[in-house]
């Protein structure tokens, strides 16, 4: 167990001992990488965990991505660079601005691109853990985007504290943790970090939830991240028991190939129509299917009332 530290100022590093404790997670002697954008909330993961390495004598590995969108993006890399100098192992990665990534998927492409990065940082370093510094904030604001695009149940739990990907496990041990309270950490240990001038701007959706949605909850409600962390807490449960329903289907009555699936529609009926939305939707996932999709694929599936295969090359 590790302690906590005493005091109003160490909530956040109270918070990222908890963190450890109830994932029993060991980082004494580990080689970790963390992904450092230089804002407040990865320069606050960094002092914590440059505190906890004393302690538990782990090596940091610093992950940084300049995304050529800011002309800032330049000093924050040279800022990083410096301070990491005989301390810490660092690997930046620069994305260009060009047709590969255009304004129109800068989004989607920089997370894959980013997301490689890290994976490869991982294996580079044989480090067991990428830390990353998303907050209880985010965590509101990715939810409320979901639940706007009609997302899963359990897309709408927010986002995980402990995820694993492939061989690579991503830690966020502030995901209990309020934007407000890491400022404050900042503040008290008079740390150096960079604000992004297109947070305060409305172009972004995410912008819009966070000054504009998210406080409107806390107006009514001031405890609003109490309330949301036991709406989350319900949520990630309610969708782990659909989720073992419609695993439980798959494995006893769907039958996989290389280019199709079957079940037999009889079995299929039985269930009810929800679940039956979730099974063909996990089925056909990987093709990214949305839920209008899935209803007409229902509507083609039942039309024939027979026991039937059904070729996703045939249906789509």
């Amino acid at each position: 167990m590790y302690n906590c530290i005493v005091g109003e100022v160490m909530n956040v590093l109270n918070e990222f001992y908890d963190f450890l404790n109830r994932n029993n997670i060991d980082l004494h002697d580990q080689t970790i990488v963390a992904g450092v954008s230089c804002g407040v909330d990865s320069m606050t993961l960094l002092d914590v965990l440059e505190k906890a390495s004393k302690e538990m004598h782990f090596k940091i590995v610093i992950g940084h991505v300049n995304h050529k969108k800011r002309a800032q993006s330049e000093i924050e890399e040279e800022f990083i660079r410096a301070y990491s100098k005989n301390l810490y192992e660092i690997e930046v990665l620069s994305l260009v601005d060009d047709n590969e990534i255009s304004e129109a998927n800068f989004q989607k492409k920089a997370r894959d691109k980013r997301l490689c990065f890290f994976s490869d940082l991982v294996k580079k370093y044989s480090a067991k853990y990428l830390f990353l510094a998303h907050h209880l904030n985010d965590d509101m604001e990715t939810t409320f985007i979901r639940l706007s695009r009609k997302a899963s149940l359990k897309s709408i739990s927010g986002i995980k504290e402990v995820n694993v990907i492939g061989e690579m496990t991503i830690l966020r041990p502030f995901m209990r943790v309020l934007k407000e309270d890491i400022y404050l950490y900042a503040r008290e240990h008079s740390l150096k970090y960079f604000e992004d001038s297109s947070n305060s701007e409305d172009d972004y959706e995410r912008n819009r939830y966070r000054h504009h949605v998210i406080p409107e909850f806390f107006k009514e409600n001031e405890n609003f991240d109490q309330a949301y962390l036991l709406f989350k807490e319900r949520i990630s449960y309610a969708s782990s028991l659909l989720d073992e329903k419609r695993d439980s289907f798959i494995k006893e009555f769907v039958k996989k190939k290389e280019n199709s699936f079957e079940f037999l529609v009889d079995s299929f009926e039985k269930i009810d129509s929800f679940l039956q939305k979730e099974v063909i939707f996990e089925l056909l996932k990987e093709y990214q299917f949305g839920y209008n999709n899935i209803e007409e694929i229902l509507k083609l599936i039942f039309s024939k009332k027979v026991n039937l295969i059904v070729n996703y090359k045939n249906i789509c």
